[in-house]
């Protein structure tokens, strides 16, 4: 249907009285100026280190604790969800540790923790730490109020480029009180012991915001909801 200059006069007349009636949050009004940059709370960084050997993922911690820091929460070995796919290159049965690391970090820095963890993958492989092709496997990544992300080098339909061939999945979301994975999340990282540790990491990081960072930018909810925080 063609509709003339008066009908399409009168719909952006009206389109723009039904805008100008909604209310304006405080947190969105921070953001009206886009051109004007905001600082973004930091996030707790985290790997998860999968491999066959115990010793290949003690290894493992160790290097990221020389380069990244203390380890501030570390849970038991959980047992890995979707062993076929890296059988031939890292044998069976395969372990991951959840790592998370002190202080809060800068979201900015992920893709040089992917390349960094990569290196170390190469040179696990190169010094032979087990009898397989690929002795570890670290997925870097890291938790904010209301993300769990991870890096890869894997270009999917919804993941977002970052540089040097590395991406970044939002794979859980804090919603409602709870984390939740999505329709892409990998079976190993939809599982409550997961949830349980994202949940640590998340609580860990918002005592270190209110403490250390009681001005920040970010706006904590009452019910623990973000606004502000979109890093």
């Amino acid at each position: 249907m063609i509709r003339n200059h008066s009908d399409q006069q009168h719909t952006s007349l009206a389109l723009k009285s039904s805008v100008s009636q909604v209310p304006v949050s405080r947190s969105f009004q921070g953001f009206l100026s886009l051109s004007d940059p905001y600082r973004i709370l930091p996030v707790i960084r985290f790997c998860g280190v999968l491999a066959r050997a115990a010793s290949s993922r003690d290894w493992a911690v160790d290097q990221l604790t020389k380069s990244w820091g203390p380890v501030c929460l570390r849970f038991p070995t959980l047992p890995f969800h979707g062993q076929a796919y890296y059988r031939d290159e890292m044998g069976e049965p395969l372990g991951q540790d959840l790592v998370a690391f002190e202080g809060p970090a800068d979201p900015g820095g992920l893709a040089d923790w992917k390349l960094e963890t990569n290196r170390f993958e190469k040179i696990a492989a190169e010094n032979g730490l087990d009898d397989v092709p690929r002795p570890v496997n670290l997925d870097c990544g890291y938790i904010s109020q209301d993300k769990f992300v991870l890096a890869t080098m894997k270009n999917r339909a919804h993941r977002l480029y970052l540089r040097d061939s590395v991406f970044a999945e939002i794979t859980l979301t804090y919603v409602g009180k709870a984390w939740r994975y999505h329709e892409q999340t990998y079976p190993n990282y939809r599982t409550q012991d997961v949830s349980q540790f994202a949940v640590q990491c998340r609580n860990r990081l918002r005592e270190w915001i209110h403490v250390e960072a009681p001005n920040s930018d970010g706006d904590l909810g009452p019910e623990g909801d973000v606004r502000g925080d979109i890093g």
